[in-house]
């Protein structure tokens, strides 16, 4: 182990002295020790943070990104070259360079069904953590090998489900980090083709799985019967719960039903078993619930389930065995107590596509204490629910997400939540994108911070800290967005941050203004505000807020780089003024920098700049 000083008595600045900074850096290091050319404050991108980085940084002090000779040394993406770029820049000093590669799938290739066995793969310096990104959103957060998009099996990953995502262009990366939270490089972009149109694998549409087909129908169904064809169905859901299904078994179900599907057997990623349904319910096969303690690989499409009085679909409270890789399509879940219940840390990667919660007594999705990681609702809508307050008066929920961390909530249309948030969360990690808030709501999106001292999930032992929370092009008509402060065991600076950036805010009380929030570094950028309010904290010693490229229309502007003028905005909430358009910023945060196509990649956009507002055309 190697120390180096480093000290500065005088920094040439454009030729002015600026005398009395004396900077003393003791940094330890092995060699090698962080990233490749994407390495933090590596300025020059040479895969290592060195002399002449720092030679870079110094020349260009005090600057704006824009008047600099190198934007980079604008580490920390603010606007400004200043104590922070350097404060980054030396605690990175002397690393060098540590490989990250995409494994499973190569560029310019077409995936279908179960792709590849799509990862990660690191080399060099101690990895703590390594994030997944797929279409430029984190997908989820890997705290040990083997670092899977998909499935893993044993050491190694198992095939990635490419029916989860629509058919197209898509893309995968990835980032490493040690013990200290410090980047210790990005894997370089894959992109690919999805094709599933052939069917066919995972998921396949037409419920044409490589296992045995069984039949149950409510009407015509005889238990007796064999179960194998359309013509020897049974009649019951005692049928299903009496049969281990092996791995690509479809069950199809039509009608209407009583009772509550159990554990019935695995699949595999690669043969997941299905239960698909038809019936007139909307077309949907009805039943009472769901209830899941030791399940894995399963999918259910097509159900339409009401369990009143209690829980439509639910997992044990923090027991049971591996509940992982659960799928719900298509699914319709109404008039029950709490829609859907996860309970316990083993509970994880469970998958909602295009489904619709409504009428709910409580909680829509009430993700408790103990729930796992990457718990994903993508589409459809969650609406009507918290009807009615416990009698003790706590709130109720479209969704109660307090366990777990990397969920995604994208493309959900949140209205009519009356006794609590449309959107309740309580850790870091969150991404939250193309969704559309309508009220009345209590608060559209709540934050309650429940992330502990330790900077570990007391639960799951997933990372707690370094965590961002990502708020996207979404669409916020009147409400409130509140960082409100602490809940259970959460402390004050969990070392997590905040993105805010491309959304509108129609009328819509932005309040980030609690002690809680103060600890919580912000980037708030290329968003529209018209009407309503923007109210932030004074921030705590060494957080940052940075409030850059918004346009503000009735309300005073805040932060640099504002728009003034109307976005004039449409009756669905878009964009139409051509001022706003390529008027944003690319880089958002050190974490989160836009690029690609949009809609293609969330992340991406189109044309010179990225637009303002939650419409990118």
């Amino acid at each position: 182990m190697k120390r180096r000083f480093i000290k500065i008595n005088k920094l040439v600045v454009g030729g002015a002295i600026v005398a009395a900074i004396s900077l003393v850096a003791s940094v330890s290091f092995f060699a090698p020790k962080v990233s490749m050319a994407a390495v933090t404050a590596d300025i020059n991108s040479d895969g290592k943070v060195d002399v002449i980085d720092l030679s870079i940084l110094l020349s260009n002090y005090a600057k704006t990104a824009a008047q600099s000779s190198n934007p980079a040394a604008d580490v920390n993406a603010s606007g400004i070259i200043d104590i922070t770029d350097l404060s980054i820049l030396l605690t990175n000093f002397g690393h060098a360079s540590n490989s990250l590669t995409i494994t499973g799938v190569t560029n310019g290739a077409t995936v279908s069904g179960s792709a590849a066995s799509l990862g990660a793969s690191t080399g060099g310096a101690a990895v703590a953590k390594v994030e997944l990104y797929l279409d430029g959103a984190l997908l989820r957060t890997e705290a040990a090998a083997p670092y899977c998009f998909g499935s893993e099996l044993g050491a190694a990953c198992g095939p990635w489900d490419s029916t989860a995502v629509a058919n197209g262009t898509h893309s995968v990366f990835a980032k490493s980090y040690d013990a200290g939270n410090v980047l210790l490089a990005t894997a370089a972009t894959v992109t690919f083709t999805v094709n599933n149109s052939s069917g066919g694998g995972t998921g396949d549409p037409a419920g044409t799985g490589s296992g045995t087909h069984y039949y149950v129908d409510a009407a015509t169904g005889n238990d007796a019967s064999a179960g194998t064809s359309s013509g020897t169905a049974w009649k019951t859901i005692a049928k299903i719960n009496g049969r281990t299904f092996a791995a690509g078994d479809v069950v199809h179900m039509n009608g209407t039903f009583s009772g509550t599907i159990d554990d019935n057997g695995n699949g595999t990623s690669n043969a997941p078993i299905l239960y698909t349904g038809t019936g007139s319910l909307g077309g949907k096969a009805g039943l009472t619930g769901i209830t899941l303690s030791a399940s894995q690989n399963i999918i259910f499409r097509n159900l339409d389930l009401s369990n009143p009085g209690t829980m439509a679909i639910r997992t044990p409270y923090n027991g049971g065995g591996l509940v992982q890789y659960i799928k719900f399509d298509a699914v319709k879940v109404h008039d029950s107590k709490i829609g859907v219940y996860i309970g316990g840390t083993n509970h994880k990667d469970i998958t909602f596509t295009n489904s619709d919660i409504t009428n709910i007594t409580e909680d829509g999705i009430l993700l408790d204490d103990p729930a796992g990681d990457r718990f994903s609702y993508i589409g459809g809508y969650i609406r009507n629910t918290g009807q009615v307050r416990p009698g003790d008066g706590h709130g109720v929920h479209g969704v109660y997400s307090s366990g777990g961390t990397s969920h995604l909530y994208a493309g959900i249309s949140f209205s009519n939540n009356l006794n609590g948030d449309a959107l309740s969360l309580r850790r870091g990690g969150m991404n939250v994108r193309d969704c559309t808030f309508t009220g009345p709501n209590e608060e559209h999106i709540g934050f309650y911070n429940e992330d502990e001292a330790g900077g570990v999930n007391e639960y799951t032992g997933s990372p707690s800290t370094g965590l961002v929370t990502r708020i996207y092009r979404n669409k916020f008509n009147g409400g409130i967005l509140w960082h409100g402060d602490n809940n259970d065991a959460g402390i004050n600076n969990p070392g997590n941050s905040w993105d805010i950036f491309n959304n509108t805010f129609n009328g819509t009380n932005v309040a980030l203004y609690s002690t809680q929030s103060s600890y919580y570094t912000k980037y708030i950028r290329n968003n529209v505000f018209v009407g309503g309010n923007l109210q932030t904290p004074t921030m705590a010693s060494g957080k940052t807020l940075i409030i850059d490229h918004n346009g503000f229309s009735g309300l005073t502007a805040k932060g640099t780089n504002a728009l003034t003028s109307s976005p004039a905005l449409d009756g669905s909430m878009n964009v139409t003024a051509a001022a706003y358009v390529n008027a944003g910023v690319a880089a958002i945060s050190p974490a989160t920098t836009l690029s690609g196509t949009y809609p293609g990649a969330p992340l991406g956009y189109v044309g010179a700049a990225p637009d303002i507002g939650a419409t990118e055309r």
